[in-house]
C-alpha cells in the first residue's frame, strides 16, 4: 500500500473509532452525521503518528471533551477508545 492509502486507512480507522466507540454527543446512529468528530481526526492522528501515550490520547479526549463539545464520556469510555487507538497499525 503507497502512503496516500496508508493514511486514508488510517483516517478511516480513526474516524471509526471515534463515531462508534467514543461518540460523546451520541450521534453514531443518525446517519447524516457520520462525520461529526472529523475535525478531531487530524490531531489524534499527529499524536499518534508522533508515538504518544496512552494518557496523552486520555487527555487530548477530555480536553475534546470539556473544552470543545461540552459533552463528557467518562475514564472507562476514554481508556477504551484510546486503547483502541493505540493499537492501530501506525
Amino acid at each position: 500500500m503507497n502512503k496516500r492509502g496508508y493514511y486514508k486507512k488510517l483516517i478511516a480507522e480513526v474516524r471509526s473509532i471515534l463515531i462508534r466507540d467514543w461518540d460523546p454527543i451520541g450521534v453514531k446512529y443518525i446517519i447524516d452525521l457520520e462525520d461529526e468528530y472529523d475535525a478531531y481526526v487530524s490531531r489524534i492522528m499527529k499524536k499518534l503518528l508522533a508515538g504518544c501515550t496512552l494518557i496523552e490520547i486520555v487527555s487530548l479526549l477530555q480536553s475534546i471533551e470539556d473544552k470543545e463539545i461540552g459533552c463528557s464520556t467518562n475514564n472507562a469510555v476514554r481508556y477504551d477508545v484510546a486503547n483502541k487507538l493505540k493499537s492501530l497499525s501506525i
